[in-house]
């Protein structure tokens, strides 16, 4: 799956723009809605200005003007993946009016300790582990608004989808003359 940048703003469609390996990986199911650019390596349009000034109308801040830019992910490319079975999710603290500033979370891993198979050896390393604290390596943490949180959700469940449809392809039973 390509990396996506979630930005706020209103829902952009996202569509079909060229070859397979460039399309948005929400344009894969035809009508999914997410909030991103409609390539992850393509032109992103701004945020509407009707949206944006409906939202900051009470407060009287300055709008700006919207303004295109181009995403460019082949950084992706030279940053390590990392295993990670270990997740925290934290609120923010609160601000002055008690709303949580955002949603932290922070993701790592753990290597299973080793516990030897003789009895002996099992029953001091189960009760050395017992008594101890085994330390996550934490590999990023990052901080998000609940529209962002909302935005990553519904990633998570489309790409879930598209996993979950890969591996009942590949488990399919297969013809002999298939291999």
């Amino acid at each position: 799956m390509m990396p996506v940048l979630i930005i706020a703003g209103e829902l952009a469609w996202a569509a079909r723009s060229g070859p397979r390996e460039t399309w948005h990986p929400a344009a894969l199911e035809g009508t999914s809605c997410v909030r991103a650019p409609h390539v992850a390596k393509g032109r992103y349009h701004g945020v509407s200005l009707d949206a944006t000034r409906k939202a900051v109308a009470n407060v009287g801040a300055a709008i700006p003007d919207q303004v295109s830019v181009r995403l460019d992910w082949s950084a992706a490319e030279a940053c390590p993946a990392q295993h990670v079975n270990q997740v925290l999710v934290q609120l923010g603290p609160p601000s002055e009016s008690g709303v949580p500033d955002g949603i932290y979370v922070a993701v790592g891993g753990i290597c299973p300790p080793v516990i030897p198979a003789d009895p002996e050896g099992r029953a001091a390393r189960v009760a050395e582990l017992t008594a101890s604290v085994l330390k996550v390596a934490v590999y990023g943490r990052i901080s998000m608004s609940r529209d962002v949180l909302d935005d990553l959700l519904r990633l998570l469940k489309l790409t879930a989808g598209q996993y979950d449809a890969a591996v009942a392809l590949a488990r399919r039973p297969r013809a002999p003359e298939e291999g």
